[in-house]
């Protein structure tokens, strides 16, 4: 993974949530009921010319 510069106001890119949200049942301890949750987050770039790849 390779940290980005990204200027500020972010009008260079869009966080994406996903609509495939999942949620599973793990199991009961004692009282409490354990879920887990799944959920996809992605990153349009709309100016490539305006993220910055730090190597």
């Amino acid at each position: 993974m390779q940290p980005l510069s990204l200027p500020h106001p972010l009008q260079n890119l869009d966080v994406v949530l996903g609509a495939d949200t999942e949620v599973d049942y793990i199991g009961q301890e004692g009282s409490e009921h354990i879920f887990r949750l799944h959920e996809t987050l992605g990153v349009r770039v709309k100016r490539p010319e305006g993220v910055c790849l730090l190597e």
